[in-house]
């Protein structure tokens, strides 16, 4: 099997029919991507009715299912697609009986009885009642997003993933993530009730929709031809598997028995937008409106939808095409580049105007301290050749445009989206046992991104997606059914950065090597600094990942008396092909820090020195590069089997029993090209040889989750109210971030660092370039990745406690506690950092100490199974079907995350960056905090209001053609998103000399301040931290204070013209943050930066959007 990308070849159906035979023989699970109801047919005494005939009629397509109730007067009908039936019950010596409109959702089993009249079987009744929305019949935990609410709703990009933020117990810590307009391998992830983001499976018609490598969702579908989302957020049953998140599955419609379809333009562009806060004062004001100018924006968003029948009441279709163009003219935005006077070695308004005092690295006392330079004057005899080049080098390094320390120089910046997407989908009722159906999904997307600032270079971004789908349902008997589904996903994520045409940058400025990976510059950081980084660390390619994952799946339905029994199983074959650079890039890098001119204690300094300082006199803190070329091809497979038994001990108890066992494979590498070490020892392990086995860490075969549940509804209570609970166990094995994976050991590859963090003297200048990670030694300034050989899945117990009450034919409230305990979560581990001693001296690390070849090497990213977390809730929510034109969900959600490690990504917006390593290895305990993604509060209300004025309404039943063209047809939907902040890790460098990756602060006050914004001002108390002590480690905690909140609410409002009796025109405008409240990113949270506790960037400026659609 080679390593190379595995395209889904054009005879992908006949492989998959290969597939479909196999599945004879293989062992396989599925999940659900339909309906069911379920109910007792009576006689007007209350006794059962066996042998009546039950039929459910799908009313758009004309499709029936037929069954008989048993001797229990039990009916069922465990899988039929969602949508709206009705019931007709037949019976000798009974009348029959039919009950209209009843309207099913993905995954709901609907509990629907039915007493029976004594009379004629020729007379017929028709039976009215309230919706069956009380979940009376299984205890999970979870919300559903109707076509209704997913297309009239206001979303800013049309992102259906965006809607699961209005669940209870679900948040996000980046909200513009999801509005990116990314459809593969982009946009935001939700986190669900207190799992990290990683921990979601998504599915479409329940197949797999992720991107392995990463935990990426695959492809977002065109929102017109979504039929149903249905987002499982707690106490799964017993189907469902590889999750602790969520699970996000979503159902494109099919076509009926009508044609029906639409054609939509959805446009934005700047002007009748906001201005974003950071815009309003890092940039000048326009000459000609006195204010600072909006960034430009062209967002054509255009597509539509057709499906109808082939064949009447026999075979559907429905297709659907949307396409995307952002182009998003030339924005000029302020940067900071190194003033003139720094240039020169008068760094005297650091001093002046932010109380920073430079010293010289190279001069100290008789004690040892180093002696401040005067008025923070650094002689032009010391100033690095590098440094020299570029400041005599304006074409490359401009001069400001202004006096001012920060934002005094402009990049513009351009950049594109290209989005192509279509799906087809076939349905069939091939006979009265028999229900076919088969889809294919297909994307592409580029966004080529350019800078105007000649060191800041350009990017590019391709991701295309294919998925197909086969679904077969067969009625065996009315008693047993039996779903199979086969289908493959593929998505690639391939994107990096673009040389601008400069040649050999590195080497014009006399770095040593600088261009032997090609042309342009490694990136420049100037971390805790004033200025933006220079350079890119990835020119070329970064990562070029191809996902492929082949999807089996069967489920079998036995009614037998009270018992609804499932069993069956899934396989999931994953191949994943990347090439990825490592995360020192392609390119690579070099760090300044200001610890060089740090003082006057070079250990336990008063004044953090200055980044750019450092790079004027060319002293290294770090650099680092990666892989240059090759790729590595690894495989696993998933595995799962479960039993489902819905046991109805009464007509008013369900107890729900399942049991899932799982198996992840552990990842092998195609032909044996990865490696592993001997956790202490260091012995070098090389997969497939000397006994090893291919993967080099064990399997976990002992996967057995539980799950348990009843729903009763009390008699005393009319019927209309459910107490539900359950205790249920899931897992998910984490993508584990492709930077860790053992192929990137040597002797295979090899990614190289060189640390001098907490050095005292210079250990290496700019001009030697990265020709400082060179030496004969192959392993020598290395980062070896260590896999514990007990990796396995995480491992989550979920509880819930639920009270559900139907207020009317179409409203439920529900409330309830959840709670969720996570064990053997996925962590990063430091390995490489040494012991800290009671005398503040350090031993080295024991991990690969016993290997004397390893001796030189520059660290140890680790991978270990040991993560906790703990999550406990409050949530409440109040929903209305669609009635009397409203349809509404309200949420509240009052929680506590605690967690001991935050997984192998964080997050950005208003999350502040927290390191994915502990801070001392051998003190794990003192992990343990609030999640980064903890959110105490949290609100949301959206909902889908026609105003009842015009034809066919309440009011204006009369009107005239021209009033009703003018007040009539209005509709408005709105969603109001209120969340508290976020904690905040301090952060500090490291001076202990264990080389810690995740140092913090030490607090010496409660850290609360006055919540100010803008440069300059400070959001929390920053006199409460301060840089730890030579010897010593932050004592300040995780997450001891708290970062900004969310307030939003959006508004849509639309007008329906109708043209003909079955077409109608709709004009649309929607206002996102229509109150334009700034909602601000995270403060600096690093106390040895020179901008620590500063909020200077917000998102979520106002934003107009129109749009016109065609329905027919």
């Amino acid at each position: 099997m080679s390593a190379k990308s595995h395209k889904l070849p054009v005879c992908l159906v006949s492989v998959l029919l290969v597939m479909l035979c196999a599945v004879s023989y293989s062992p396989v699970f599925g999940q659900e991507v339909s309906a069911g109801i379920t109910g007792t047919v009576t006689d007007p005494s209350g006794a059962a009715v066996p042998g009546a005939s039950v039929t459910v009629r799908d009313v758009n397509r004309g499709t029936q299912w037929p069954t008989v109730t048993n001797d229990e007067g039990i009916y069922a009908f465990p899988r039929i697609p969602a949508g709206t039936y009705e019931l007709k019950v037949e019976m000798t010596g009974f009348k029959t009986v039919i009950r209209p409109g009843i309207h099913l959702e993905l995954n709901q089993r609907a509990r629907v009885d039915i007493t029976m009249e004594i009379g004629e079987l020729a007379e017929s009744i028709e039976v009215a009642g309230a919706q069956p929305m009380l979940n009376t019949e299984t205890t999970t935990v979870g919300s559903v997003i109707t076509s209704n609410t997913v297309v009239n709703t206001p979303l800013v990009t049309r992102n259906y993933i965006s809607m699961t933020l209005l669940a209870p117990g679900v948040t996000t810590t980046n909200p513009s993530a999801f509005n990116n307009g990314q459809r593969t391998a982009g946009g935001g992830r939700p986190y669900v009730n207190g799992n990290r983001k990683e921990a979601n499976n998504f599915l479409l018609d329940g197949i797999d929709n992720n991107h392995t490598s990463d935990n990426l969702t695959s492809y977002q579908p065109n929102l017109d031809a979504i039929q149903e989302v249905k987002m499982i957020t707690n106490n799964a049953s017993a189907e469902f598997g590889n999750f602790q998140g969520g699970v996000i599955n979503v159902t494109l419609k099919s076509g009926t028995n009508d044609f029906h379809g639409s054609v939509f333009e959805f446009f934005r562009n700047d002007v009748l937008n906001a201005n974003n806060w950071a815009r309003n004062w890092s940039l000048p004001p326009d000459p000609e409106t006195g204010k600072a100018p909006r960034s430009p924006i062209r967002w054509n968003q255009f597509g539509g939808t057709i499906g109808g029948p082939v064949v009447r009441d026999k075979i559907f279709f429905f297709g659907d095409y949307q396409g995307i163009r952002r182009a998003t003219p030339t924005s000029v935005g302020s940067i900071t580049v190194i003033p003139e006077e720094f240039r020169r070695g008068d760094f005297s308004r650091l001093l002046t105007e932010r109380g920073i005092q430079l010293y010289d690295p190279a001069t100290t006392d008789a004690d040892g301290n180093r002696l401040p330079f005067v008025i923070n004057q650094i002689p032009m005899t010391r100033i690095n050749p590098v440094a020299a080049k570029l400041f005599a080098s304006p074409e490359l390094y401009p001069l400001p445009v202004n006096s001012d320390l920060r934002f005094n120089q402009f990049n513009a910046s351009r950049s594109q989206l290209i989005s192509d997407q279509f799906d087809v989908k076939v349905d069939a009722k091939l006979s009265d046992k028999d229900d076919f159906s088969a889809r294919y999904s297909w994307g592409r997307q580029d966004i080529p991104g350019s800078n105007s600032f000649p060191l800041i270079f350009n990017s590019f971004n391709h991701a295309p997606f294919q998925n197909i789908v086969f679904n077969w349902t067969r009625s065996f008997s009315p008693s047993v059914v039996n779903e199979l589904r086969i289908g493959a996903n593929r998505i690639v994520n391939w994107n990096g950065g673009e040389d601008k045409g400069l040649g050999n940058v590195a080497e014009f400025l006399g770095m040593e090597q600088g261009n032997d990976r090609g042309p342009g510059l490694m990136e420049l950081r100037f971390s805790g600094g004033l200025a933006n980084s220079i350079g890119n660390a990835n020119i070329g390619t970064q990562q070029n990942f191809p996902n492929n994952t082949f999807h089996y799946a069967d489920n079998l339905t036995i009614i037998r008396g009270r018992h609804i029994l499932k069993t069956g199983g899934q396989l999931l074959r994953q191949q994943m092909n990347p090439f990825y650079a490592g995360n020192n890039g392609r390119t690579g890098f070099i760090t300044f820090n200001g610890q060089f001119t740090a003082g006057p204690n070079a250990l336990t300094p008063a004044t953090a020195g200055f980044a750019e300082a450092d790079f004027f006199l060319g002293a290294v803190a770090r650099a680092g590069r990666g892989l240059n070329t090759g790729s590595w091809g690894h495989r696993k497979y998933i595995l799962g089997f479960y039993l489902q038994d819905d046991w109805r001990v009464t007509n008013q108890l369900t107890v729900n029993l399942g049991l899932r066992w799982e198996y992840h494979s552990p990842l092998v590498e195609v032909y044996d090209r990865q490696s592993n070490f001997e956790p202490f020892t260091g012995k070098l392990l090389l997969a497939g040889k000397d006994g090893n086995s291919r993967a080099l860490y064990n399997p976990f075969k002992k996967d057995f989750q539980p799950r348990l549940g009843f729903a009763w509804t009390p008699v005393a209570l009319g019927g209309y109210t459910v107490i539900r609970g359950a205790y249920t166990i899931s897992s998910f094995m984490e993508g584990t971030g492709t930077n860790l994976r053992l192929p990137l050991n040597p002797p295979f590859n090899v990614e190289y660092e060189a640390i001098f963090e907490g050095q005292t003297t210079i250990q290496a200048t700019v001009d030697q370039g990265l020709t400082i990670l060179q030496a004969a030694d192959p392993f020598k300034n290395a980062n070896i990745r260590l896999w514990d050989p007990n990796v396995r899945p995480a491992n989550v117990q979920q509880w819930s406690l639920i009270l559900e009450q139907q207020l009317s034919t179409q409203t439920v409230v529900t409330a309830g506690y959840i709670g969720q305990h996570g064990t053997h979560l996925i962590v990063p581990m430091p390995y490489f950092q040494r012991r800290l001693l009671p005398d503040g001296t350090t031993e080295p690390s024991p991990y690969l100490a016993g290997n004397p070849l390893l001796a030189n090497i520059a660290q140890i990213s680790g991978t270990e199974a040991c993560g906790n977390q703990r999550y406990d809730s409050l949530q409440v929510t109040a929903r209305q079907r669609y009635a009397k034109g409203l349809e509404y969900q309200l949420s509240y959600t009052f929680s506590k995350g605690m967690s001991d490690a935050i997984g192998y990504y964080g997050e950005g917006g208003q999350s502040a960056s927290q390191s994915a390593y502990f801070q001392y290895l051998y003190d794990r305990k003192a992990e343990w905090g609030p999640t980064y993604f903890d959110a105490k509060h949290m609100l949301s209300f959206v909902y889908i209001y026609q105003l009842p004025f015009g034809r066919d309404k309440a009011f204006g039943a009369d009107w005239n053609p021209v009033l009703n063209a003018i007040l009539g047809g209005w509709q408005m939907g709105g969603i109001l998103s209120l969340r508290s902040g976020f904690p905040l890790t301090i952060r500090a460098t490291d001076r202990s000399g264990t080389v810690s990756r995740g140092a913090r602060a030490d607090r010496v006050a409660d850290g609360e301040g006055a919540k100010e914004v803008g440069p300059g001002n400070k959001w929390f108390d920053t006199s409460a931290f301060r840089e730890p002590a030579a010897g010593t480690l932050g004592n300040s905690g995780v997450g001891v204070v708290r970062g900004p909140g969310w307030k939003t609410f959006d508004l849509s409002l639309a007008k329906s013209f109708r043209i003909t009796e079955g077409t109608s025109v709709q004009f649309r405008g929607e206002f996102f943050n229509l109150t334009n409240t700034p909602q601000f990113g995270a403060p600096n949270s690093n106390a040895s930066s020179a901008t620590f506790g500063e909020i200077t960037s917000a998102q979520g400026e106002r934003n107009v959007q129109f749009a016109l659609k065609v329905l027919f």
